[in-house]
């Protein structure tokens, strides 16, 4: 019967052999291994996050500005200022950082 529950992927070396074998263990195993290294899930980035938000030279994360989609009324100055997007800060700016996984540079 097979394993059914989270299995984790072990490199071994034996102490007789020359190779290095990969080996697929019930996770609670992996770190009994001596020298044994366990590769970590890969960080994805939510795509969804990544259409609506930038990130900055220095690091901002920007959205864009809501109230866009009817300019025609708007006036010229309003228009150029809403081109140029909001620039999020404190609790929403860490949860889309989260979100945006690997495509943050710190």
């Amino acid at each position: 019967m097979a394993y059914t529950g989270k299995l984790c992927t072990a490199k071994l070396r034996l102490c007789c052999a020359e190779r290095t074998y990969e080996v697929r263990l019930p996770l609670q195993y992996g770190p009994l291994f001596r020298g044994a290294s366990i590769d970590m899930p890969k960080m994805k980035t939510r795509k969804s996050a990544a259409k609506r938000f930038e990130i900055t030279g220095n690091g901002k994360i920007v959205r864009r500005s809501s109230r866009q989609n009817h300019k025609m009324k708007q006036s010229g100055s309003r228009k150029r200022r809403l081109a140029l997007g909001d620039v999020l800060d404190g609790k929403f700016a860490k949860n889309v950082r989260l979100m945006l996984g690997s495509r943050v540079v710190k």
